[in-house]
């Protein structure tokens, strides 16, 4: 109801001696109308949703945050719905006050058949959220390797960036999500890009030990003893010259390190002034404490 309206209301019910506590229920009353739809699918009430849909309802209806009908049943996952409201034409890019898309959405749920269902539809397989990270990058986080096939068959970029450098590759190896980082490495990622701090794909996967995506990485042709150069190695920061072995003995993923060294890493290097021997004396026990002091104390020799 616009606030012409609204007054001419008022005034009548004035006039007729009713409260304007009634010109008041009218008003809210109309404003739940006008968002009836994208407040079902926030309930879960489908078949309110189906109900709605074949009145003609009004699919860009946003709540005050910009959630749409289709925003909230790519949330719940329910494809019934997804699909209904892209037969009806949903925007299928909309975006929230936060940038949020449905696509946006259905990867991080890792939700791969919502994925290609919304691309199919005309969703932006290169659409990019606040500070740079893509639809891709999400999908590579989350691991679900039918998502990032669908935005890479949709023609994602795969070597696009985020504010801090980072590749949907880097995301995957540091998460160890070894079919993710096959079909990226297989659709063209750099697996030796690098940031400012001096971390590629291969030493995010060392330090968080994750073998099998190390050994997807070396396959590619990453060079085993590859040194990082940070452009600052202040407080907690790397050292300059740190190497995949290095990292990973600091780390504690001693697996890992014997790996790196079959793979011909090699056990003497002390580019970094220690050598990985050296590191094993003060390596805390994995899993255990989280002080910067270094709690609990050194496995000792």
């Amino acid at each position: 109801m616009t606030s012409i309206r609204f007054a001419v209301v008022c005034l009548g019910m004035l006039a007729m001696g009713l409260p304007l506590a009634v010109a008041e229920h009218e008003r809210n009353l109309s404003a739940s109308r006008a968002t009836e739809l994208v407040d079902a699918a926030e309930r879960q009430q489908w078949d309110r949703v189906r109900e709605l849909l074949q009145d003609d309802v009004d699919l860009e209806q946003t709540q005050p945050d910009g959630m749409t009908a289709l925003h909230w049943a790519t949330f719940w996952n329910h494809e019934d719905a997804v699909r209904w409201l892209l037969d009806k034409k949903s925007s299928v890019d909309a975006r929230t006050e936060y940038e949020v898309t449905p696509l946006s959405i259905a990867c991080k749920n890792g939700a791969p058949r919502l994925v290609r269902m919304l691309l199919a539809a005309g969703a932006d397989s290169k659409q990019v959220l606040p500070g740079g990270e893509t639809a891709l990058m999400t999908a590579a986080r989350t691991g679900i390797a039918g998502s990032v096939a669908a935005l890479i068959e949709a023609g994602a970029n795969v070597n696009a960036t985020e504010r801090h450098q980072q590749t949907a590759l880097m995301w995957a190896a540091a998460e160890g999500h070894v079919e993710a980082v096959d079909l990226l490495l297989n659709a063209g990622a750099d697996p030796n890009a690098n940031l400012k701090s001096g971390f590629t794909a291969m030493l995010f996967a060392a330090r968080e030990g994750r073998i099998s995506c190390v050994k997807r990485l070396l396959a590619a042709g990453v060079d085993v003893n590859a040194i990082m150069r940070p452009a600052n190695t202040q407080g907690r920061a790397p050292r300059d010259r740190m190497s995949a072995l290095m990292l990973a003995v600091e780390s504690g993923h001693f697996e890992l390190a014997v790996e790196l060294v079959k793979a011909g890493a090699d056990p003497n290097d002390q580019r970094s002034d220690y050598g990985p021997l050296h590191a094993l004396t003060w390596v805390r026990k994995t899993k255990v404490g989280d002080s910067v002091d270094g709690d609990p104390p050194p496995r000792g020799s």
